[in-house]
């Protein structure tokens, strides 16, 4: 292989996440029900507020992720969350989860990013706790 150009970040060390436990997983899903009901409102207010940056970005974002996964699969959900509310191109609604989600150990810390970070969207899509 060619060497890289000069300047180029060179990763040094790569750490897979380990598989879900079930367990874990199986303790996060009641929190994780209330989360497709914040999606769906989430996302009413997006659109309904003019806050999409193409036409159909969020119809665009949700062909990119797939299905939006069960509440029976929190991990899952929480990460395909974080990849909606802060898709790229960026709607600038949301503060940016996707690394808080990435750092958690357990399914709840995840299903706990999602909530916050979607909680605190609606609130400044609505007007009740604007971001900035």
């Amino acid at each position: 292989a060619a060497p890289p150009p000069p300047g180029a970040v060179q990763p040094r060390s790569v750490t897979f996440a380990p598989p879900f436990d079930d367990d874990d997983e199986k303790s996060a899903e009641a929190a994780a029900r209330q989360l497709p009901a914040l999606v769906e409102l989430w996302e009413g207010l997006v659109t309904e507020g003019g806050h999409e940056r193409v036409p159909d970005h969020l119809a665009l974002v949700r062909r990119h992720l797939g299905p939006m996964p069960a509440p029976t699969s929190p991990s899952q959900l929480a990460l395909w969350i974080g990849g909606y509310i802060n898709p790229l191109p960026a709607l600038g609604v949301s503060l940016e989860i996707r690394p808080l989600l990435l750092a958690a150990t357990t399914a709840s810390e995840r299903v706990d990013a999602a909530v916050a970070g979607i909680s605190s969207s609606i609130s400044h899509l609505d007007g009740t706790k604007r971001l900035w």
